[in-house]
Protein backbone atom coordinates (compact mmCIF):
# COMPACT_ATOMS: atom_id res chain seq x y z
CA UNK A 1 0.00 0.00 0.00
CA UNK A 2 2.75 2.03 1.03
CA UNK A 3 4.28 1.47 -2.48
CA UNK A 4 1.13 2.97 -4.38
CA UNK A 5 0.42 5.48 -1.70
CA UNK A 6 -2.69 4.25 -0.81
CA UNK A 7 -4.57 4.06 2.82
CA UNK A 8 -6.00 0.88 3.59
CA UNK A 9 -8.11 3.64 6.01
CA UNK A 10 -9.33 5.63 2.99
CA UNK A 11 -10.50 4.70 -0.40
CA UNK A 12 -8.96 6.56 -3.57
CA UNK A 13 -10.87 9.88 -4.05
CA UNK A 14 -11.79 8.32 -7.74
CA UNK A 15 -12.88 4.88 -6.18
CA UNK A 16 -16.41 4.03 -7.52
CA UNK A 17 -18.48 2.15 -5.02
CA UNK A 18 -19.74 -0.83 -5.92
CA UNK A 19 -23.95 -1.53 -5.40
CA UNK A 20 -24.59 -3.87 -2.40
CA UNK A 21 -24.79 -7.35 -3.94
CA UNK A 22 -28.15 -8.75 -4.68
CA UNK A 23 -30.31 -10.85 -2.51
CA UNK A 24 -30.29 -14.40 -3.78
CA UNK A 25 -33.99 -16.03 -4.79
CA UNK A 26 -36.30 -16.78 -1.98
CA UNK A 27 -37.89 -20.39 -1.85
CA UNK A 28 -41.22 -19.50 -3.60
CA UNK A 29 -39.25 -17.82 -6.76
CA UNK A 30 -36.87 -20.91 -6.90
CA UNK A 31 -40.81 -23.29 -6.75
CA UNK A 32 -41.78 -20.45 -9.03
CA UNK A 33 -38.71 -21.37 -12.08
CA UNK A 34 -39.18 -25.21 -11.48
CA UNK A 35 -43.12 -25.44 -11.96
CA UNK A 36 -42.55 -22.92 -14.93
CA UNK A 37 -39.63 -25.29 -16.26
CA UNK A 38 -41.84 -28.47 -15.83
CA UNK A 39 -44.87 -27.09 -18.07
CA UNK A 40 -42.97 -25.38 -20.46
CA UNK A 41 -40.99 -29.22 -21.05
CA UNK A 42 -44.07 -31.34 -20.55
CA UNK A 43 -45.62 -29.34 -23.26
CA UNK A 44 -42.28 -29.24 -25.32
CA UNK A 45 -41.91 -33.08 -25.19
CA UNK A 46 -45.54 -33.71 -26.49
CA UNK A 47 -44.88 -31.08 -29.33
CA UNK A 48 -41.75 -32.89 -30.23
CA UNK A 49 -43.53 -36.58 -30.30
CA UNK A 50 -46.62 -35.21 -32.23
CA UNK A 51 -43.80 -33.75 -34.82
CA UNK A 52 -43.01 -37.34 -35.75
CA UNK A 53 -45.94 -39.18 -34.77
CA UNK A 54 -48.28 -36.90 -36.63
CA UNK A 55 -46.12 -36.33 -39.98
CA UNK A 56 -47.89 -36.78 -43.42
CA UNK A 57 -46.18 -39.61 -45.30
CA UNK A 58 -47.20 -37.76 -48.50
CA UNK A 59 -47.49 -34.27 -49.87
CA UNK A 60 -51.73 -35.40 -50.28
CA UNK A 61 -52.02 -36.34 -46.99
CA UNK A 62 -54.04 -33.85 -44.85
CA UNK A 63 -51.97 -32.51 -42.47
CA UNK A 64 -53.03 -33.47 -39.12
CA UNK A 65 -53.84 -30.60 -36.30
CA UNK A 66 -51.05 -32.16 -33.65
CA UNK A 67 -48.75 -31.61 -35.97
CA UNK A 68 -49.64 -28.58 -37.70
CA UNK A 69 -49.71 -27.16 -33.40
CA UNK A 70 -46.44 -29.05 -33.35
CA UNK A 71 -44.76 -26.81 -36.07
CA UNK A 72 -46.35 -23.52 -34.78
CA UNK A 73 -45.63 -23.61 -31.62
CA UNK A 74 -42.90 -25.67 -30.99
CA UNK A 75 -40.26 -22.66 -31.34
CA UNK A 76 -42.04 -20.27 -29.52
CA UNK A 77 -42.09 -22.86 -26.52
CA UNK A 78 -38.52 -23.05 -26.47
CA UNK A 79 -37.62 -19.99 -26.65
CA UNK A 80 -39.87 -19.66 -23.15
CA UNK A 81 -37.90 -22.70 -21.88
CA UNK A 82 -34.66 -20.96 -22.52
CA UNK A 83 -35.54 -17.85 -20.95
CA UNK A 84 -36.62 -19.29 -18.08
CA UNK A 85 -33.65 -22.08 -18.02
CA UNK A 86 -31.06 -19.82 -18.22
CA UNK A 87 -29.17 -16.79 -17.43
CA UNK A 88 -29.09 -15.44 -13.96
CA UNK A 89 -30.78 -16.43 -11.44
CA UNK A 90 -32.79 -13.13 -11.03
CA UNK A 91 -33.55 -13.42 -15.23
CA UNK A 92 -34.48 -16.64 -14.68
CA UNK A 93 -37.20 -15.49 -11.82
CA UNK A 94 -38.19 -12.50 -13.80
CA UNK A 95 -39.06 -14.74 -16.78
CA UNK A 96 -41.32 -17.30 -14.32
CA UNK A 97 -43.02 -14.34 -12.81
CA UNK A 98 -43.91 -13.15 -16.33
CA UNK A 99 -45.30 -16.73 -17.32
CA UNK A 100 -47.03 -16.62 -14.05
CA UNK A 101 -48.76 -13.20 -14.05
CA UNK A 102 -50.99 -13.96 -17.34
CA UNK A 103 -53.02 -17.07 -18.00
CA UNK A 104 -50.85 -18.75 -21.05
CA UNK A 105 -48.76 -21.23 -18.45
CA UNK A 106 -51.96 -22.52 -16.66
CA UNK A 107 -53.65 -22.94 -20.78
CA UNK A 108 -50.33 -24.74 -21.27
CA UNK A 109 -50.38 -27.42 -18.04
CA UNK A 110 -54.58 -28.27 -18.20
CA UNK A 111 -54.06 -28.99 -21.97
CA UNK A 112 -50.90 -31.19 -21.66
CA UNK A 113 -52.53 -32.84 -18.70
CA UNK A 114 -56.10 -33.08 -20.54
CA UNK A 115 -54.18 -34.87 -23.28
CA UNK A 116 -51.79 -36.58 -21.08
CA UNK A 117 -55.21 -38.66 -19.54
CA UNK A 118 -56.52 -38.65 -23.30
CA UNK A 119 -53.51 -41.30 -24.08
CA UNK A 120 -53.58 -43.43 -20.48
CA UNK A 121 -57.44 -43.78 -21.46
Amino acid sequence: ASDFGLDPDKPPANAIALPPPKRGLTDEQWADIAYCLRVLTDYLDLLHDWRECYKPTSPEEPLDDRFVEALHMTETIEHLTDCVAFGTPQQKADAAARLLSGSYLLMLEERTDRLALAKCA
